[in-house]
């Protein structure tokens, strides 16, 4: 009679552990994140040559950059899914403390580039606080909203919230990130049930302080100006990137020219990053594109729906609000590539170069697949 060799406890123990991570999670939003990934690496190393020519580097140095953080990302990815739920405020608050100190580092010891300081050098590597302050803030106000406090008093410890994190975005200055996070209050705000009286009021400051950023902000008035006066009579003129962006769209076609192919890298310096999806255009053609649009449509609509299925109001609310930072970053990019936006630095989601980036974006998206798996715990 054959006997069955017995599997230590341990290996057990471990082997239910991923079962049960397994059957648990939405693997609809895992592997689109994944098919999203292995796309961004395959531009990446597409694009890796041209750049690498620009900087005088090695072909393939920034492929190899890139990989790097998509191995950590996915492992951020990966420990946070396994996170116990009750566990994330406290992960929150301590990657928030630090990251707010990061913040005002940046002021005084950070990189300065093109007349912004937002990184800070470690080890040889650029980080980018502004990055991790935007989960940070989703998932504190998601908290606070949540609070069984009067709406009203809820309203106003966001707006406070809001203004301890702005203070040293707009020193920087970083007024893409101080005016997604204004959003990201108000569609929060929105979705909490403040009246409209709130809401209005709220608007109307929103638009003054607006007019007020372009008043004391030269730059950005001088860009929303480029964005509304610029014809495409002056090709080489202030819209010169977007120019050629919508040019890589028309000459990729419903197929595109094939990968390293496009021509957008000779005319683009950030090519690889903000304007990653123009690439993608002409590289990998007009039915790529629409696929990496259905992606994102996958995670967007699966995570709403685990915040509608689940029963925990602050899991709920920051289910939905991470989900729609993650929207309104993608839409971002993808506007100002399109010319419908002025041009913004805000990188494509999962398909960009940018270790900041990708990293706090692997990191909402591991929060996103923690509040909406099954079972509350794992480990």
């Amino acid at each position: 009679m054959s006997m069955t060799p017995l599997v230590p406890q341990e290996e057990q123990n471990a082997e239910n552990i991923w079962t049960l991570w397994w059957h648990a999670l939405d693997r609809w939003i895992l592997v689109s994140i994944i098919l999203l990934i292995v796309i961004g690496t395959w531009l990446v190393m597409a694009v890796s040559p041209a750049v690498a020519v620009k900087h005088h580097w090695t072909p393939l140095v920034l492929l190899k950059k890139h990989l790097v953080f998509v191995i950590a990302g996915l492992g951020i990815l990966l420990y946070t899914s396994f996170m116990r739920k009750e566990k994330i405020l406290q992960m929150t608050c301590g990657i928030g403390v630090a990251t707010w100190v990061a913040l005002w580092a940046v002021l005084v010891v950070g990189t300065e580039i093109k007349g912004a300081k937002r990184w800070l050098n470690l080890a040889g590597l650029s980080l980018q606080p502004a990055e991790f302050i935007k989960p940070v803030f989703v998932v504190l106000s998601s908290y606070l909203l949540a609070q069984l406090s009067e709406k009203n008093q809820r309203f106003l410890k966001v707006m406070g919230l809001f203004a301890l994190v702005s203070v040293p975005l707009l020193l920087q200055p970083d007024l893409g990130t101080f005016v997604l996070l204004a959003s990201m209050a108000l569609c929060q705000c929105f979705i909490a049930g403040l009246s409209w009286r709130w809401m209005a009021g709220a608007i109307t400051t929103g638009i003054l302080g607006l007019g007020a950023i372009l008043v004391c902000f030269s730059h950005a008035a001088k860009r929303l100006q480029n964005f509304f006066s610029a014809t495409g009579q002056d090709p080489f003129g202030r819209q010169y990137q977007i120019l050629q962006s919508l040019k890589s769209f028309s000459s990729g076609g419903l197929l595109g020219k094939g990968p390293g192919a496009g021509e957008i890298l000779d005319h683009l310096p950030d090519g690889h990053a903000d304007f990653i999806f123009a690439v993608a255009g002409e590289e990998l053609g007009f039915l790529a594109c629409l696929a990496i649009l259905g992606l994102y449509g996958i995670i967007v609509v699966r995570s709403l729906q685990g915040s509608f299925r689940e029963m925990n109001l602050m899991h709920s609310m920051c289910i939905a609000s991470l989900t729609f930072l993650l929207s309104f970053q993608i839409f971002l990019n993808i506007a100002c590539v399109l010319k419908l936006l002025p041009t913004k630095g805000m990188t494509l989601p999962l398909i960009s170069y940018g270790g900041s980036s990708f990293l706090a974006v692997c990191w909402t998206l591991g929060l996103i697949l923690c509040l909406t798996r099954r079972y509350r715990m794992l480990l």
